[in-house]
């Protein structure tokens, strides 16, 4: 297993989308928080400083942070895109049958892929949410924040880094499963992208005053409602834990899902 996962960091640290995706982690949030400014210079020359307070209260160096680990935009749409290809490169160079051969089990070749896809989502994830709140600080400013609220961003960074399992194990299931790219691609993408709008969805809803407490709890099982509701309020404990519930299950189902149907593959 360690002779894979080596053979698998190294296969994916020498393709180009390593360095595609590093680039973008470290270009993309300096434009970002560019546009921001330059917004916020906007609004200042046509609204006064007023306007100015209110969008530097609602987007600075922490919120720029938090929205990195959204799934419907900028790293976090094009992220199953790369790891899908990253990981159909091992198919394209028929290194997989070449290892089956060797002796290795496709349940040991499959959770090597997941865990290196993990760990490539997890740096690339890390540097662009960092450099996101540096470019954020220095451009828009720091957050305000009170002890409980440095506790929530605590806990969204580590919901928002664990999550990424999720979409690791989405794309070794679709890639494994079907050999197929473009499939793949298309359909990581929008389950994703569906997850995200249903969690963006559910969050306004749930924060009607009728709404039953039982219903918020199973809501926030769901991968990316955290990352909703993270922009209005402070994370509690509980959430944070059932957040974590969430990541288990929703990484868990394409995992030994992709597991079986890439036992059951035939490879030519």
């Amino acid at each position: 297993m360690i002779n894979l996962l080596k053979a698998d960091f190294f296969r994916l640290l020498k393709h180009k989308i390593t360095l595609v995706s590093l680039i973008i982690a470290l270009v993309l949030p300096l434009v970002m928080a560019g546009l921001y400014a330059a917004l916020r210079a906007f609004l200042t020359e046509i609204g006064g400083e007023d306007s100015a307070e209110v969008f530097g209260a609602i987007m600075n160096g922490g919120t720029l942070m938090l929205s990195s680990f959204s799934l419907t935009n900028n790293l976090g749409l094009v992220l199953p895109v790369f790891l899908v290809i990253g990981i159909m490169s091992d198919v394209s160079s028929g290194t997989i049958r070449n290892k089956i051969i060797l002796g290795y089990k496709r349940h040991q070749i499959f959770a090597s892929h997941f865990l290196t896809a993990f760990v490539y989502a997890f740096v690339i994830m890390s540097v662009y949410a960092a450099f996101s709140a540096l470019w954020g600080i220095v451009l828009l400013g720091a957050p305000e924040l009170t002890s409980e609220g440095q506790l929530s961003y605590l806990y969204y960074y580590v919901l928002g880094l664990l999550g990424l399992a999720m979409v690791a194990a989405l794309a070794s299931c679709l890639s494994l499963s079907t050999l197929n790219s473009a499939g793949s691609i298309i359909i990581s993408l929008a389950i994703c992208i569906v997850i995200g709008f249903l969690a963006s969805i559910l969050s306004s809803f749930l924060n009607g005053p009728d709404i039953a407490e039982y219903a918020k709890h199973i809501v926030r099982f769901i991968p990316s409602y955290v990352n909703s509701y993270a922009s209005v309020g402070n994370i509690t404990t509980i959430m944070f834990l059932e957040g974590l519930g969430g990541i288990l299950i929703f990484t868990a189902i394409p995992y030994f899902l992709g597991t079986y149907l890439f036992s059951k593959r035939d490879l030519k």
